[in-house]
């Protein structure tokens, strides 16, 4: 510092501040001199700086005090104090200044001195813009905009590539989105024409598509298999795809494979051979909010993990979304850990409205900690007349070392499912297997027609699942000879001639209460050689209440 004029009182401040309006979470930060660091919250850090400088004037000695509030930028002080953090040009706004004040000694007058400097993006200025039409692009939906495309997304990382909503832009081969905080927006739409090649791939990370149509439209198209060929195939990380129409596709709708930590947000598929929305290969912390999947070639929102994968998907949320008309099941959860599904709809699933399962045909892995909670499935399993299956069906196809477990079904309304389906509602495993565990259905109700069995139950043991009292709904009153089929739970024997004959006890799950309000006893008897109680049949005094529970083999027992 150099000496001031003897007419200035030693009264100086150096004030060094550095603003910036964002960080990248977690960039490194690096310091030299004598800073000391703390820490204010995930995105800032804030540095506090004392500079010790002599400077001898009037026979003085001052010290000059500065303080620096850093994120993600590089700045020296004016005394010489530096500060860094990595990464600097990602950072929106940077503002350095210095002010130095002192005051006249011989009148008072007060002076300043100062200057400030800004650079990079300051806040509401708007991202870089690239446009498909600068690299060549035509947008009239019949000219091949392949190349033009992938260039454009190839310069736009850090930038937002507009799509002319009054435009569309034509692409035969695959179009690789790249580059990380690419955003894609403007309304246009992007049209693949050619089936095997027809995919948008984000392999970016922090990239996002806003309002755009992503469409498939091939005469003659059939199923693929490749990822090539899924509409909107996703490997990156904290992708979001916000209200985004997926017209067609010769595979899956939306195809997050690897895809990490992930938002779609009313997306509309629509017309895909495939499913509609497919989370596979060890995809993970993704929240799929308010979307629709409409008229599919197979799942309209599917969970799938297979053997091969390594890992299972896990930790996905399904909050509040529309399955219609699928080719197969509504929701799916095939191989998974920690999958939840809130708040949905299904109408006109072929197969299940909802399915849980482990399959031995495509080796996938099990499921544990899956919810389903509070869906209204309307019209299930269609194709019940070539695949009975049910309103909601959780199965195990896999051999014991492969579970499903923790599955929790609850507040579920099931109208008018198929009455070809085998049941309202299904437990299945494979003989001796013992690999379904730990299954709670809670508060099911049941409108309309469907299948008289409520609960399709095969080789799994009583004590593994819990069913809810909403299951015992449905009354036999009987007056003359009747038997309590699988859809009855409550039977009144009101006269008489009121004989009851129990089903067969081999696989029924259900507990038949049966109330005798005629004054004399009556007579209950089993099917076939079964017996109750060990006997060929059981009298039940008048007024009594007695229930009637099966060893699912050849025996009903009385309780009390």
């Amino acid at each position: 510092m150099k000496s001031l004029p003897m007419n200035l009182l030693l009264d100086v401040q150096n004030h060094v501040a550095v603003k910036v309006l964002s960080q990248a979470a977690g960039a490194p930060v690096s310091t030299g001199g004598h800073l000391h660091g703390s820490g204010c919250g995930r995105n800032v850090l804030t540095l506090c700086v004392r500079s010790l400088r002599s400077s001898t004037s009037l026979g003085s000695t001052q010290l000059l005090e500065e303080s620096m509030a850093v994120t993600s930028v590089s700045g020296n002080s004016a005394n010489g104090m530096t500060v860094s953090v990595a990464n600097p040009t990602t950072t929106p706004q940077i503002t350095v200044g210095t002010s130095v004040s002192g005051m006249l000694k011989g009148n008072g007058t007060a002076i300043t001195a100062g200057v400030s400097r800004t650079d990079y993006l300051a806040p509401g200025q708007a991202r870089a813009q690239f446009t498909p039409e600068s690299f060549g692009a035509v947008g009239n939906g019949t000219t091949d905009d392949s190349t033009a495309l992938n260039n454009c997304f190839a310069a736009a990382g850090g930038a937002d590539v507009y799509l002319n909503p009054a435009k569309t832009y034509m692409h035969q081969s695959v179009l690789t989105v790249g580059q990380n905080d690419t955003r894609i927006l403007g309304g246009g739409t992007l049209l693949a024409t050619a089936e095997a090649t027809s995919a948008v791939h984000v392999t970016g990370n922090y990239c996002s598509i806003e309002g755009v149509t992503v469409s498939f439209s091939q005469a003659g198209a059939t199923r693929q298999s490749v990822n090539q060929a899924q509409k909107l195939w996703v490997e990156g990380s904290n992708f979001t795809a916000t209200n985004v129409y997926i017209n067609g596709s010769a595979a899956a709708g939306v195809f997050m494979y690897g895809a990490a930590y992930f938002v779609l947000t009313n997306v509309y598929v629509y017309g895909t051979l495939a499913d509609g929305i497919h989370c596979t290969h060890g995809s993970h912390d993704g929240r799929i909010i308010g979307c629709t999947s409409d008229t599919t070639g197979d799942d309209s929102f599917a969970v799938v993990s297979y053997a091969s994968d390594g890992t299972p998907v896990k930790n996905i949320v399904n909050i509040g979304s529309y399955s219609y008309t699928s080719a197969a099941r509504g929701f799916s959860v095939v191989g998974g850990s920690n999958i939840r599904y809130y708040g949905g709809y299904v109408v006109n699933s072929a197969d299940a409205g909802i399915y849980i399962a482990a399959e031995s045909s495509f080796n996938t892995l099990g499921v544990s900690r899956a919810v389903v909670d509070g869906f209204d499935i309307a019209g299930a399993n269609t194709a019940a007349a070539t695949s009975p299956q049910a309103g909601v069906l959780i199965t195990n196809q896999q051999p014991s070392g492969t579970v499903i477990t923790d599955v929790t079904v609850r507040n579920i309304t099931l109208t008018n499912t198929n009455t070809g389906a085998a049941s309202q509602f299904a437990i299945y495993a494979n003989s001796g297997a013992n690999n379904v565990l730990d299954v709670v259905i809670d508060t099911v109700q049941i409108v309309g027609t469907g299948p008289s069995q409520i609960l399709g139950i095969s080789n799994i043991a009583r004590s593994i699942y819990q069913v809810p009292q909403s299951f015992l709904t449905k009354r036999l009153y009987v007056t003359s000879a009747a038997t309590a089929d699988p859809g009855i739970d409550q039977v009144l024997l009101l006269g008489g001639g009121a004989v009851l004959t129990l089903p067969p006890a081999a696989g029924n799950y259900r507990r038949y209460s049966v109330r005798n309000v005629y004054s004399t006893s009556l007579s209950i008897s089993p099917t076939g050689s079964d017996q109750i109680d060990g006997a060929g049949s059981y009298t039940i005094a008048a007024g009594a209440n007695t229930d009637f529970v099966s060893d699912q083999s050849s025996n009903w027992y009385t309780y009390p």
